[in-house]
């Protein structure tokens, strides 16, 4: 399976590649899921209500922003659901899953050093090969299982691109998010095949990421963040293929 499609060193608002915001926002807020607050004050966005995603949205300028990520307008469109509904308690898991694994993570122990390998993820945007032995070198199979047990495509991609750099940093996570306010559910496709497409308000407050000391590296700035989760089934089990967020992440 690939692993490290999308290099760390993409350009955090191209439109092609905001399914890479997660390994993109690794070394500060991934496993906060805040990623999204951060990029929308980058793009300097209006913040609006967590219930008015749309396919586009509006700027502090008055600028229209068109929404990037595949589904937005399905989304846009979609009911409204409640908390305990059965796809958003499964994205919540799914989620907790990645989370978990990123909690088990030890310091990489490996021949090459952190400098050249972090060089290789973020630099080398023409070698697939590069990023993977990346991964095999810094990140337990253990660990890499974790991932692929709860997420597919983009999405594991992005949660190995992440694994490496905790493992390299010697950090791991530690607590979930919750899912609160009010999710949004529409049908959808990835990859040809059928999805479920949800916006969700991930409540970080209770997570964090700490260094092998036990100090907290990561920022409390953002503690609730629309998260964008595309699943689909994998031999009979759910799986997250794509996160991403909106262009205004507040909720």
């Amino acid at each position: 399976m690939k692993r490290l499609g999308i290099p760390l060193s993409s350009a955090l608002r191209t439109p092609s590649l905001r399914t890479g915001v997660l390994a993109l926002c690794a070394s500060a807020t991934l496993a906060l899921a805040a990623c999204g607050s951060s990029a929308e004050n980058e793009a300097g966005s209006e913040s609006t209500s967590s219930t008015t995603t749309t396919a586009e949205a509006t700027n502090s300028a008055g600028e229209t922003l068109t929404e990037n990520f595949a589904g937005s307008e399905a989304l846009a469109e979609a009911s409204e659901a409640a908390v305990d509904t059965e796809e958003v308690q499964t994205a919540e898991q799914l989620y907790s899953d990645v989370q978990g694994a990123l909690a088990g993570i030890q310091p990489a122990s490996t021949s090459v050093s952190q400098e050249d390998t972090s060089s290789d993820i973020a630099g080398d945007t023409e070698s697939v090969q590069a990023n993977e032995n990346a991964v095999e070198s810094n990140v337990s199979a253990e660990t890499t299982s974790q991932l692929e047990a709860a997420a597919t495509g983009t999405a594991l991609d992005q949660y190995l691109a992440t694994a490496t750099e905790y493992a390299l940093a010697g950090w791991h996570v530690e607590g979930t998010s919750t899912v609160v306010g009010t999710p949004r559910i529409a049908d959808g496709e990835y990859n040809g095949q059928a999805a479920k497409i949800m916006e969700v308000c991930l409540d970080s407050s209770g997570v964090k990421v700490v260094d092998a000391t036990g100090n907290t590296v990561s920022s409390d700035q953002f503690t609730r963040s629309l998260n964008i989760f595309t699943l689909v089934e994998e031999n009979g089990a759910w799986k997250i293929a794509s996160h991403d967020f909106p262009n205004n992440a507040d909720c």
